[in-house]
């Protein structure tokens, strides 16, 4: 009974553990680019998230643009030659404010003189 109650309590921890991260996928694009965005939040204060940037345009694909999505600004970032791309692990925060599936993103990239600004929404 006691083994019973102690596996019980060990496999009640290892479930909530697991069932604590929510997910939540804003996307959004223009004629020019497509953007993912995906936020882990694991907790009220405690989010980590990823985001892919696809030059989708008619011309030749930019060597380097500057972004910004929500608050992460990055500027003279190179794109993949092949998928022309960006592809990053955005990062993590500790004590912050988390994303909220009602939030919408801004998205701003620049490029070659050219600059974009959309939303990003969830799926």
């Amino acid at each position: 009974m006691r083994k019973s109650l102690i596996l019980f309590i060990i496999i009640s921890f290892i479930l909530a553990g697991c069932w604590g991260e929510k997910t939540i996928e804003f996307s959004g694009k223009t004629k020019n680019w497509s953007v993912k965005y995906i936020s882990h939040i694991y907790s009220s204060n405690s989010e980590g998230i990823e985001y892919t940037i696809r030059y989708i345009g008619d011309g030749p694909a930019p060597k380097t643009i500057d972004y910004k999505l929500g608050s992460n600004s990055v500027t003279g970032r190179t794109l993949d030659d092949k998928s022309f791309s960006i592809k990053s692990n955005g990062g993590s925060c500790s004590g912050c404010g988390v994303t909220d599936e009602h939030d919408d993103i801004e998205a701003t990239i620049k490029w070659n003189g050219h600059k974009e600004t959309f939303i990003l929404t969830t799926e």
